[in-house]
């Protein structure tokens, strides 16, 4: 296969290899790095692009070119008009016997909470099998199988990071104001990333690094679901009497570096055991960003070497045709 490729390069007037040691300068001016990754910000609230106009926050969800979110609806997409970047947004899909109420999907702007999407459940049909360890305020939940919860998607049409620098949250992550065992709710959160469109089986996706304001209230845990797999979760750790939906140590952050990631799974459930027909919620950030997952570009002093190294590889190609008379 070599002499056969070689045949057609042998009379270049190119007879000569190019040392290694012009290789090698050539290189050394050769600088590959990560593209510029460009910030698109969108958001659920309706009034976000009042303070900044390169906002996103018209979602088609119910009628076209809605600004902020149109509450009720369970799913929307958006787009950036520089990029074209496309961003859906689905939830309202419930696994198994989890149910919610009339407020789910809701821009919750009041000051009860961080304004952002409310995702609600009214029940604890969610919760099955985990077990609550009670040591005095301190609380650990842990074990069971996840398979009744509510269940939310983000998708992009192209591949994209969360990284440090732009770590999704989500807030009003606790429990009810009830003590120890007799809270009505825990409530749970469990995310996962996906490098493809469509998400995967759960419990199949990328972990998330989790990360927390001081003096948290939240830990993690695992459980696994129905199919096997399992997954790690973000609870409220803590038994106290007040309900800090609006506070810091009920929020957590998620990112995954620099992996490129095109749909996010997120999982929301309650680990009590008691019922709550009234509902619990937890918020996700009402405005958010990503960066385009841009792989690596190449300086145009690549384009010597590579012009080097093809000259390399035309001579000894002709040394292999020779030698191999």
């Amino acid at each position: 296969m070599n002499l056969l490729y070689c045949k057609y390069l042998k009379n270049l007037i190119f007879a000569s290899a190019v040392p290694f040691t012009a290789v090698t300068a050539i290189f050394s001016l050769t600088s590959i790095q990560s593209a510029q990754a460009a910030q698109i910000d969108f958001s659920f609230d309706a009034d976000a692009d009042n303070n900044n106009p390169n906002i996103i926050n018209s979602w088609n969800n119910g009628a076209p070119g809605n600004d902020g979110w149109l509450s009720g609806q369970t799913t929307g997409n958006a787009i950036d008009p520089i990029t074209g970047l496309e961003i859906t947004f689905t939830g309202g899909v419930f696994e198994g016997t989890a149910d919610t109420t009339n407020q789910n999907f809701n821009y919750d702007a009041r000051n009860l909470t961080t304004p952002g999407l409310k995702v609600e459940n009214k029940n604890n049909s969610d919760f099955n099998n985990t077990t609550l360890f009670q040591t005095g305020n301190d609380r650990t939940l842990s074990g069971g199988t996840l398979e009744n919860y509510q269940y939310l998607t983000f998708q992009f049409s192209n591949p994209i990071n969360i990284s440090s620098s732009t770590k999704f949250f989500i807030d009003d992550i606790d429990d009810d104001d009830q003590s120890g065992t007799n809270d009505k709710y825990l409530e749970a959160i469990a995310v996962e990333g996906f490098t493809t469109f469509i998400p995967g089986t759960p419990g199949t996706g990328i972990d998330p690094t989790f990360s927390y304001e001081s003096g948290t209230e939240l830990d993690e845990s695992t459980i696994a679901f129905a199919n096997g797999n399992s997954i790690n979760y973000v609870y409220d750790s803590v038994d106290s009497f007040v309900n800090p939906a609006n506070q810091p140590p009920n929020r957590a952050y998620y990112e995954f570096g620099s992996q490129g990631i095109q749909s996010v799974g997120l999982y929301f459930f309650t680990g009590s055991n008691s019922s709550d027909t009234r509902g619990h919620a937890s918020v996700f950030g009402g405005s958010f960003s990503v960066e385009e997952a841009v792989p690596f570009e190449f300086s145009p002093s690549l384009g010597l070497l590579l012009s080097g190294a093809s000259l390399f590889g035309v001579d000894y190609c002709r040394k292999r045709k020779v030698s191999g008379k």
